[in-house]
């Protein structure tokens, strides 16, 4: 059994999923957001949902550039949470730099399972 394939796909899946989840909790959002603070923290939403998307092409088709969008979709999926406990939960900012972590650490794990495939 291959295993960085088995894990390549499991990258794969759960890119698959992060993406889905940006593009369609971030897109109707978009018409709630009340302030500029909402609307960067969508923004952000729909751009890891969209980088996710590209994301996974570029990485079954094993292009050189995939890396670089996986790591788009790590940045902002980074501020799409980090900003969502504050912005649209009024929270603190220490809440908000938590879940930015706790994003980053997931979306990172994504990035890197995705790696086992391209050899990166």
């Amino acid at each position: 059994m291959n295993w960085n394939r088995v894990l390549g796909i499991l990258g794969l899946l759960l890119l698959a999923g992060l993406a889905y989840l940006g593009l369609f909790n971030g897109a109707p959002q978009w018409s709630q957001a009340a302030n500029a603070g909402q609307r960067i923290q969508t923004l952000a939403q729909i751009a890891y949902g969209g980088l996710g998307v590209v994301g996974v092409g570029a990485v079954v088709a094993r292009r050189t550039w995939a890396r670089a969008v996986l790591w788009g979709v790590v940045a902002a999926a980074t501020v799409a949470a980090g900003l969502a406990p504050v912005v649209w939960g009024g929270t603190s900012w220490l809440n908000g730099a938590a879940a930015a972590l706790g994003a980053f650490l997931i979306s990172w794990l994504v990035l890197w399972l995705c790696g086992r495939l391209t050899g990166a």
